[in-house]
C-alpha cells in the first residue's frame, strides 16, 4: 500500500512579536507559555507538575507518557 502525506509549512513568530505576547500575559498565562515554548510542554504535561517536582529551582519530571517505565529519564 503506497499514500502520500503532504506537510505543510511550520508557522514562524517573529521575536518581537513573541514578546510583545508575553508581556500582554497574566504571570501564570507567561509561565504556562514559556513552558510551551522553552520545554516543550503541552496542556497536558503542565498539567501534571506537582510542587514536588520543583528543585532547587529546576522542575525535573519524566516523560508523562512513559513515566512508569523504569528506564525513563527524568
Amino acid at each position: 500500500l503506497r499514500f502520500k502525506v503532504e506537510t505543510e509549512a511550520v508557522e514562524k513568530y517573529d521575536t518581537a512579536e513573541v514578546r510583545k505576547v508575553l508581556k500582554g500575559l497574566t504571570d501564570r498565562l507567561r509561565l504556562y507559555a514559556l513552558l510551551g515554548l522553552n520545554c516543550g510542554m503541552t496542556s497536558a504535561d503542565i498539567g501534571r507538575l506537582t510542587k514536588d517536582m520543583l528543585q532547587g529551582g529546576k522542575i525535573t519530571r519524566k516523560r508523562g507518557k512513559t513515566e512508569k517505565w523504569a528506564k525513563v529519564p527524568t
